[in-house]
């Protein structure tokens, strides 16, 4: 695949709609009775008589032309307004001078915000509601607040897929049926039928409900406007849940808090709090997936979707499309050039996160049951079965198309095959590699019952699910005959599978990991690393240089913390956010003493570092830092860059130094 470009198209968010929740766009229904070459999204399925729209397309659109108003209203309006009179009831404890008490009356209008959500979610399946929300473009009415930026509107979904998932039912499948086995006036609760007939002459309809037929493509059958309304009004909701973590992670950061007559939480902020708040949300959004995945215990695995004979290794991950990037940006050729879908693909490499991890597999099997090894291997074929229908087929190296479009479009397809089938499959596909010597040997026939479970959600689970923490991850959920695979859900589950591992490093094995890895993604990126994990000596005095880089003759020392960041860092813990603080001081300090160790002592025993003019210190995290002040000795000399910076942040500083030398 073509690396990513931006398109200024596709980034405008003048575009987006302010008076009606976008989305959906309007649909020329004339358009569908052209005679031309198309591709049916669902099925992948080719026409060269007429142009054949997703089933749900025209009803959809319809509806935000009728009804455009009444969305808006539940959309905005409405989630705006329950938001507004949670705060206005616990007003009191929000402005207090009591710290706890302000984040703990925060954090209970999470809840009522939850609460609200599930009312809506529970008068439905979870593949109604994911069914019908990832048919709406990923992008956010600006109305709905000040920040509508490409990385909220990333949170904002997850958190809605998450209320999905664990408020959503799982034992009522009656609201969506196979349109192969259901009466066509029955679809979207008549609502098919109804706009078709209204629409298109009789043969035109008949032809549109045979091609249903033949396609035994899931459809909605319970549905009615109000579900249209009712989704966009979780979804700002989940914008006001948003909105709430936002003003608890301020809190968290010291920002003093009052509240306004309507209910609106304003933050006080001091210059200096903006600026380092700003700075902070920048890097965090430039920190995105594409370059690598930190685990929650601090262990950092890169991005390596490279050339492989091994397409089982890959694990696809479906991410949300925020930036609208078009079918021309992802090298997708065979598609409509402005085709935008709504997710994109991503890549993990299961056996560089395993080696990367594999000091984990005794205590990993202790708690789980299972191995590590076994559940990344499990992965890559089952993300590879979930593509292609068949682990045997190779995912990488082949041209996306139609494939892209019709499974990775939506972040998730439904396999009509029962748990034992799906598992023969891998299992077939796994002792075939076997034999040929192309995998690991594991015990993954064993196990393959057990991680089975561990990946499906079951009503049991749904009450662990967390909204804000976006965790734990289920990538399958059971449907009538079948399973619906969630490409998107590997992202955490992977992410955040340590949690709960207790005394797990004895050996500080993790901290060698992490600048291994940091040594080995600036190589890749054409730095000079001179030293890695090494320790020097002069006469009797022993330092390790965790990573050293040159450019001309000046000396980068990097000092890596990898260290586990608890979950609630997300909603600003006051107590987690204090204890970070205090690590990442003493780390600077120790990298600082570092410096002025080498600086002293350029020869030693084993080295020799006299070319360094000169030297500069700094400490990376496999995460993106809170950096607390803006005194200089946390920032460097131009003071757009903090010494404490993740790897993204170390190759854009040590890009931009390079650049400056070189010129």
């Amino acid at each position: 695949m073509k690396k990513i470009r931006k398109s200024g198209k596709s980034l405008n968010r003048g575009r987006r709609v302010k008076k009606r929740a976008s989305g959906l766009r309007s649909v020329d229904k004339k358009r569908f009775v052209k005679n031309r070459r198309i591709i049916d999204v669902e099925t992948g399925n080719r026409s060269d008589a007429i142009v054949i729209p997703e089933y749900y397309q025209l009803v959809f659109s319809d509806i935000h032309d009728v009804h455009g108003n009444k969305i808006y209203k539940k959309y905005v309006l409405d989630s705006k307004s329950f938001r507004r009179r949670a705060i206005c009831s616990s007003k009191e404890l929000i402005v207090g001078k009591d710290f706890n008490q302000q984040y703990e009356a925060l954090q209970n209008i999470l809840s009522e915000l939850e609460d609200e959500m599930k009312s809506v979610i529970k008068g439905h399946s979870v593949f109604f509601w994911l069914h019908l929300y990832r048919r709406i473009a990923p992008c956010l009415s600006n109305d709905l607040g000040a920040n509508t930026s490409e990385a909220v509107t990333v949170n904002v979904r997850q958190q809605v897929e998450q209320a999905i998932k664990k408020f959503g039912s799982l034992s009522s499948q009656d609201d969506y049926a196979l349109s192969s086995e259901i009466d066509f006036d029955l679809i979207l609760g008549g609502l098919l039928s109804q706009l078709y007939k209204r629409i298109f002459k009789k043969d035109v309809v008949s032809f549109f409900e045979r091609e249903l037929k033949v396609s035994r493509q899931l459809v909605l059958t319970d549905f009615s406007i109000d579900d249209v309304f009712n989704i966009y009004y979780v979804e700002g909701l989940s914008y006001q849940y948003w909105y709430i973590s936002a003003k608890m992670r301020s809190l968290g950061k010291g920002v003093v808090l009052s509240v306004s007559g309507l209910g609106d939480v304003n933050e006080e902020r001091t210059k200096k709090q903006e600026r380092l708040i700003l700075d902070f949300d920048r890097r965090n959004e430039e920190d995105n997936i594409q370059l690598g995945i930190a685990s929650n215990v601090g262990t950092y695995t890169a991005s390596n979707l490279k050339e492989v004979n091994s397409p089982h290794e890959m694990i696809a991950v479906a991410y949300i499309n925020s930036f609208r990037y078009t079918a021309k940006d992802l090298g997708l050729d065979d598609l409509p050039k402005e085709f935008s879908p709504n997710y994109i693909p991503w890549f993990i490499n299961a056996n560089d996160f395993y080696k990367s991890h594999s000091y984990l597999s005794q205590k990993f099997f202790k708690k789980f049951g299972f191995g590590l090894l076994e559940l990344l291997q499990f992965a890559g074929f089952l993300s590879n079965y979930i593509m292609s229908d068949d682990p045997r087929r190779k995912l990488v190296n082949e041209s996306m198309g139609l494939n892209y479009y019709s499974k990775f479009q939506r972040g998730y397809c439904v396999l009509s095959h029962s748990a034992e089938e799906i598992k023969s499959s891998i299992l077939k596909y796994y002792n075939d590699l076997k034999i040929s010597g192309c995998v690991q040997e594991s015990e993954l026939e064993s196990q393959i019952d057990a991680i089975f479970e561990h990946v499906f959600l079951n009503e049991d689970k749904q009450k662990n699910i967390g909204v804000w923490s976006r965790g734990p991850q289920y990538v399958l959920i059971g449907i009538e005959k079948g399973f619906l695979c969630d490409s998107s859900s590997w992202h955490f589950l992977i992410q955040n599978m340590f949690y709960g591992l207790r005394h797990y490093d004895p050996k500080s094995i993790k901290g060698h990991e992490f600048e291994s890895a940091l040594a080995d993604i600036l190589k890749d990126n054409h730095f000079d690393v001179v030293m890695n994990s090494f320790v020097i000596r002069k006469e009797d005095i022993k330092r390790e240089i965790d990573v050293a880089v040159r450019i001309q003759d000046n000396l980068y020392l990097f000092e890596c913390k990898a260290s586990e960041r608890p979950l609630n860092f997300d909603i600003g813990n006051p107590k987690t956010i204090s204890s970070r603080i205090m690590d990442f001081k003493n780390k600077l300090e120790q990298a600082e003493s570092l410096k002025e160790f080498v600086l002293e002592n350029k020869i030693g025993n084993n080295y020799d570092l006299s070319w360094a003019e000169s030297i500069n210190y700094f400490v990376v995290s496999p995460f993106t830092e809170w950096v607390w002040d803006t005194s200089p000795d946390l920032w460097t000399e131009c003071k757009r860059f903090p010494r404490l910076m993740s790897v993204h942040g170390a190759i854009k500083y040590l890009t931009s130094e390079k650049s400056k030398l070189v010129s």
